[in-house]
């Protein structure tokens, strides 16, 4: 992203256009130390521009003590020396290409004599690469610091699902329990008032078998005295038969 917006820029602002030149210079290694927007364009446009960055010849660079003593000069000391709060007001797209020179100018410069790049650049770069070294150390952990909260939340998002599920599974456990209780539940009420109907019938034949024993035992009594009163009749009609008889004599 930060490349393209480099490689778009016609007239870039003059922080931008320092930092890749920089850029430019200690991934040529021209000859002729001077170069302006078009040589850093050149430079960028090219496929394997970042692949190069990555993997910088630094044996080369160490090779070169007239091109970092006028990188160092003319870039980061004097009235105007590149910094990363000038860089960043600039542009952002550049902050990471100008830690990747500091970094760098700072591995090689060591090993060449003191005079190269002077006091004052050297100090510079000293102190600029502790900065950008605290501030990736920073950031770094900042970085770490987020993702362990980002862990964290996930975690507990994840735990916070996982209960949400047993509670669900707790209820629809309870809902199975509760809804297997009132099966069994309206099955004893049906067989509870099965056995209610059987007994209410039971008592019911109970009870007509009694009123036709009883209606039974109402006709025989009944039959019983009119035997008796026709055989009442019988014997008085037999009776009044022979006393008639007796005075026909």
């Amino acid at each position: 992203k930060e490349i393209e917006e480099v490689k778009h820029l016609k007239h870039p602002p003059r922080e931008v256009a320092r930092v890749m030149e920089v850029v430019h210079l200690l991934l040529t290694q021209p000859t002729s130390l001077a170069c302006d927007w078009n040589d850093v364009l050149r430079t960028v446009v090219r496929i394997d521009f970042l692949k190069r960055a990555r993997s910088i010849n630094l044996d080369g660079v160490l090779q070169q003590a007239k091109l970092i003593d006028y990188v160092c000069r003319k870039y980061f000391a004097g009235e105007e020396p590149l910094t990363p709060d000038r860089v960043r007001w600039a542009s952002k797209a550049v902050v990471a290409f100008f830690g990747w020179t500091v970094a760098i100018i700072a591995g090689v410069l060591p090993e060449f004599p003191t005079k190269v790049a002077g006091e004052e650049a050297r100090r510079r770069i000293q102190l600029l690469d502790q900065e950008l070294r605290e501030n990736r150390r920073r950031e770094s952990e900042e970085r770490k610091a987020a993702e362990l909260r980002q862990e964290t939340r996930k975690r507990a998002e994840e735990e916070q699902k996982e209960e949400l599920a047993r509670l669900e599974l707790a209820r629809l456990e309870q809902q199975r329990v509760e809804e297997a209780k009132r099966i069994v539940q309206e099955q004893q009420a049906k067989e509870a008032a099965a056995v209610a109907r059987r007994e209410v019938r039971r008592a019911e034949e109970a009870e007509a078998k009694r009123i036709e024993a009883l209606e039974h035992q109402g006709l025989d009594a009944q039959a019983r005295l009119e035997r008796q009163e026709a055989a009442e009749r019988a014997r008085k009609a037999k009776k009044a038969a022979a006393k008639e008889a007796k005075m026909m004599r």
